[in-house]
């Protein structure tokens, strides 16, 4: 298998064991580490990577034609001004819309399920509350008439 990307020497890590120069703290630190010791197995090994006259020319090349930018300390937003506003009010009456749907479905008993923003509109607005417990208690004093009605039936068919 090709490895395009060979891995860097790091003089602290190497081959999974950690040097004891890193592992080791300072004498006046509250918590104190022993140092890993490494067994007679393990041999600490260091890799070393060369670079091509070639690519450090690339290299040099590729930051003397790409200078380093600094970038504003505030990004500047893609919707800014109308598009922003125009956008707000879409939002606006979608969400105006999803109460309407949802305030609809549950004054005709299509639909018990209500969206985060029927909800928002219900807990902040009494009328609307209101109106819609009423439509729910009139839904379910209907469904209570039907079932009463259909037991009467089969009892006098039988």
């Amino acid at each position: 298998m090709l490895d395009s990307n060979p891995p860097i020497s790091n003089p602290l890590v190497s081959n999974g064991l950690v040097s004891n120069s890193q592992a080791q703290v300072s004498p006046s630190s509250p918590h104190r580490q022993q140092a890993p010791k490494p067994n007679n197995a393990a041999v600490l090994q260091t890799d070393t990577v060369t670079l091509s006259a070639k690519s450090i020319a690339l290299c040099n090349q590729a930051l003397e034609s790409n200078p380093s930018q600094t970038l504003p300390a505030q990004p500047k937003r893609p919707n800014e001004g109308e598009k922003i506003e125009g956008y707000v009010e879409f939002k606006k009456a979608k969400m105006q819309y999803q109460i309407y749907a949802d305030m609809a479905n549950i004054a005709t008993g299509r639909d018990n399920n209500v969206s985060p923003a029927t909800v928002y509109y219900l807990s902040n607005n009494d009328d609307a509350r209101a109106a819609t417990l009423n439509a729910k208690a009139q839904q379910q004093q209907i469904a209570s008439m039907q079932t009463y009605v259909e037991t009467n039936q089969e009892s006098n068919n039988t």
